[in-house]
């Protein structure tokens, strides 16, 4: 999904439930969470709410870190090819 996308109707969402004004402010501060942690940091402690372990998360969340000291990689692996692009 591109981060366009993301902003685009992450900010029409923030509109729709009245924590902004309209849809390009809702863009802003969708744009301004990314920017600065806070959206990363928010789902980090999504994931330990729902008993994801501290540690586990951390990792996950970190940019230095690398996922796959903690997630198994793929036996297997496929290329998907697609007519079109997009």
């Amino acid at each position: 999904m591109k981060l366009v996308h993301i902003r685009s109707t992450g900010g029409q969402l923030i509109c729709d439930a009245k924590l902004s004004a309209s849809s390009e402010e809702g863009e802003e501060k969708i744009a301004r969470s990314l920017q600065d942690g806070s959206a990363l940091e928010k789902f980090r402690q999504m994931l330990k709410s729902q008993g994801v372990a501290s540690n586990v998360a951390d990792i996950l969340c970190s940019k230095d870190k690398d996922v796959f000291t903690i997630l198994p990689k793929a036996s297997k692996k496929d290329d998907v090819t697609s007519l079109e692009s997009g």
